[in-house]
């Protein structure tokens, strides 16, 4: 294949790959901005934890939105991969950083994965190490340990949500970038054949 249809190809996977991303992560602030406050209109008595006498809205809503957030995580982590592999191979292609925003665009790329790394890789697993004790305890029913778990996810939930809005904002730029600093193919000005 020539190296202008790799690159023409690469550069498209490219901005699809941040598209994607970004909207991942923004939807699951829709998600999680509609499940609690439904759950707690609701307000359940869930059958599978029934000697848990903490909030069972909060605990509901948790299931829901943990899996919704796996989700996001694996898409995040697949596009985040797909977008700096084909940011590479347009580097190696001649995609030059010969302006301040194709800088920018790469510098702001680094940054997005450092925020995702971060986010996968430190924060996720202490969070998820208490939503599962939490959810565990409540299910035998041991509320104190279930709710001492779950105020130790919420005082890490603030830190969680500001990553991901950041992750969200640093790949919506980037990809704004992309397509302001994107290279176009080539147009001939030569007559087509009759």
């Amino acid at each position: 294949m020539p190296a202008h249809s790799v690159f023409r190809f690469a550069q498209i996977l490219h901005l699809l790959s941040l598209a994607l991303w970004m909207g991942s992560t923004a939807m699951s602030g829709v998600v999680a901005a509609i499940v609690f406050p439904t759950m707690r209109k609701l307000d359940p008595t869930l059958g599978a934890y029934p000697d848990y006498t903490g909030d069972h809205a909060i605990l509901g809503a948790g299931q829901i939105a943990s899996k919704v957030f796996l989700a996001v995580d694996t898409i995040q982590f697949i596009c985040a991969s797909l977008a700096l592999g084909t940011f590479i191979v347009m580097l190696l292609c001649g995609y030059s950083l010969n302006t301040l925003a194709r800088v920018l665009r790469s510098i702001l790329l680094c940054g997005a994965l450092g925020l995702l790394s971060y986010h996968l890789l430190i924060l996720m697993p202490a969070m998820n190490l208490d939503l599962r004790t939490y959810w565990d305890a409540a299910e035998i029913g041991n509320t104190v340990l279930a709710d001492t778990h779950k105020d130790n996810f919420l005082a890490m939930h603030s830190t969680a949500s500001r990553t991901i809005g950041g992750i969200t904002l640093v790949v919506l730029v980037t990809f704004f970038l992309g397509l302001w600093t994107a290279e176009h193919p080539k147009v001939s000005n030569a007559p087509e054949p009759a």
